[in-house]
């Protein structure tokens, strides 16, 4: 396995320097939904169900993947590359976060 990155990032001439005052981080954002009112007619609304969220039904469990190494650590847990090995998407490889169990 070679140590290539699973993705490439763009990190240079479109980045904001932090001296940068734009004034999209400052929008009013809407209490009661979140959402920036000059794009509600924009939104799409969509009821969440188990079927909107699981829509073939399929449940998946830690047990459907095989742990290929650890991406990173924290004081929450550790996130770690993950193959799919049954079900839909099978084979395709998944960053899984598993969290410290509270004491």
């Amino acid at each position: 396995m070679t140590d290539e990155p699973l993705f490439s990032l763009e990190m240079g001439e479109n980045r904001k320097s932090s001296n940068d005052n734009d004034d999209d981080d400052n929008r009013f954002i809407d209490n009661d939904t979140g959402a920036d009112p000059s794009q509600s007619n924009e939104m799409e609304t969509v009821q969440i169900t188990e079927r909107t969220v699981n829509p073939r039904g399929e449940k998946t469990s830690p047990h459907d993947f095989q742990l290929l190494k650890v991406l990173g650590k924290g004081g929450y847990g550790k996130v770690f590359q993950v193959k799919k090995l049954f079900g839909t998407h099978q084979g395709e490889i998944f960053a899984m976060k598993v969290l410290k169990k509270a004491t």
